[in-house]
């Protein structure tokens, strides 16, 4: 093995070591386990897509006791930063892992690299605004809505029910 990659292997070791540490001190994002709930009561699926490693989402859901509702963890897994938010790969990959179109999805973010990497790979962009002045930067990004509080989402997908839960 060539010693770039070696090397960015073990940097990638290492992040997910010192991310998964950091997930057992992180807060909940307020209204997150209701916004999770709301759609898989309304017959939505909800995927992870993060530059964090799955391994550290993964720790960070158990410790937080995040609702099992998630389909999907889509992180970084590899040590290519290339594939990183902003690149649209792990947004393509999440909706090739639903067999969905792009355009029958939703990424909610709350970076302008989260708005991009949506933006790029075809889904629409929900900015989420989780400290002051970031609305603004999310509309400029090219979020197509924006919103600092997550019940506001958790509310809409109940006013608007998604395909019908099979029995």
């Amino acid at each position: 093995m060539d010693r770039p990659r070696r090397r960015g292997e073990l940097a990638n070791r290492e992040l997910t070591q010192l991310e998964t540490l950091a997930a057992t001190t992180a807060q909940p994002t307020p209204g997150a386990a209701d916004l999770i709930t709301a759609a898989h009561q309304t017959g939505r699926t909800v995927t992870i897509v993060s530059n964090n490693s799955s391994h550290a989402i993964t720790q960070y859901l158990a410790d937080h006791h995040v609702p099992a509702h998630i389909t999907a963890i889509i992180g970084r897994d590899d040590s290519d930063p290339a594939l990183m938010k902003p690149s649209p790969y792990r947004v393509r990959i999440a909706v090739g892992s639903l067999q969905a179109e792009p355009e029958d999805c939703v990424f909610i973010g709350d970076t302008l690299t989260d708005v991009l990497a949506g933006l790029l790979g075809g889904v629409t962009v929900i900015g989420y605004a989780n400290k002051p002045g970031k609305t603004e930067a999310l509309t400029r990004a090219g979020a197509q809505a924006v919103t600092s509080d997550l019940a506001e989402i958790t509310t809409a997908l109940h006013a608007t029910p998604g395909a019908a839960l099979p029995n």
